[in-house]
């Protein structure tokens, strides 16, 4: 999957990564520093709460992108998780391992930031599952993890961050157990519409004061559906859901700190066009600035 020669050379943007990982930790940590599960005002939540989150994304207090995490969750098939043993890459705050466990799993996460595994560990305590729970700060690539052990691999909003380390993608299939599963929920490069919000994200974010891009940001790697395509393509199933066109206006939203209220109608106006869309001309899809992939090994 890795396609570009500066990436083949360990190299991305001219860092190398022990200088991306440090980067992301550093911007990682101060983002998920005083942060609670699922919108939350403390650690504790139910299964139902969680999920009732990832639902409805136009309602006060529902995550804005939840629509693309439900359809992530409806891959991985929350309810078909008891006794099996999950690798969430990229866990962060912890917040879905922590559900996978709830739901009777056996969990391990892996993430850079330090404080998301603090605050991991915390949320797994609160919620009682604690010893199904395993969180280990590290790049994923490095990390001591053994082959063949797991059943489910998640990888939710990830793969932009973990394809800059040379040798993480190659790393997912042994990990999993023979007929296991790899579920993938993350940003595409898109068609124009989409190059077009970029565009405008980038602007916004340097006539902003306080909203300058993260350096972080920056090192985000956006390949075409063709690219995901060819790398599912190795496995024996795989599937490829594409959302969201005129939807990724969530993006300018994001960085111009746009109130809720106005910016939800929009985006409920936004949601209803790309289903009609996606509808109407489905070839339109391959354009569209999101997938989520299920893969079986």
């Amino acid at each position: 999957m890795n396609t570009n020669p500066e990436h083949a050379a360990g190299r991305y943007r001219g860092r190398s990564p022990a200088e991306w990982a440090a980067i992301e930790a550093e911007e990682h940590d101060r983002h998920y520093r005083g942060a609670f599960p699922f919108g939350g005002d403390g650690f504790r939540f139910t299964v139902e709460q969680a999920l009732a989150y990832e639902d409805y994304c136009y309602k006060k207090g529902r995550a804005r992108w939840g629509h693309r995490t439900r359809k992530f969750l409806e891959l991985l098939d929350v309810e078909a998780l008891p006794g099996k043993t999950v690798l969430d890459v990229g866990s962060g705050t912890g917040q879905l391992a922590v559900l996978y466990a709830m739901c009777g799993a056996k969990v391990t996460g892996v993430d850079l930031s330090r404080a998301g595994t603090e605050i991991a560990t915390r949320t797994a305590a609160a919620n009682g599952v604690a010893d199904r729970c395993r969180f280990i700060t590290g790049e994923f690539s490095a990390v001591d993890l053994p082959e063949g052990a797991f059943d489910v691999v998640s990888l939710h909003a990830v793969l932009h961050h973990l394809i800059k380390y040379p040798g993480a993608m190659e790393r997912i299939a042994p990990l999993v157990k023979p007929g296991g599963t790899i579920v993938v929920q993350d940003t595409v490069r898109g068609g124009r519409v989409l190059h077009a919000f970029r565009k405008l994200v980038k602007l916004v974010a340097h006539l902003r004061p306080g909203r300058r891009q993260h350096e972080e940001d920056l090192g985000d790697v956006l390949f075409g559906i063709e690219t995901y395509e060819g790398w599912a393509s190795q496995f024996p199933y795989h599937e490829i859901h594409m959302m969201d066109c005129l939807y990724m206006i969530n993006k300018v939203f994001e960085r111009l700190g746009t109130k809720a209220g106005p910016a939800r109608a929009v985006l409920r106006a936004a949601r209803f066009a790309d289903d009609l869309l996606a509808a109407v001309l489905p070839g339109l899809q391959r354009n569209f600035g999101n997938a989520a992939l299920f893969i079986r090994t």
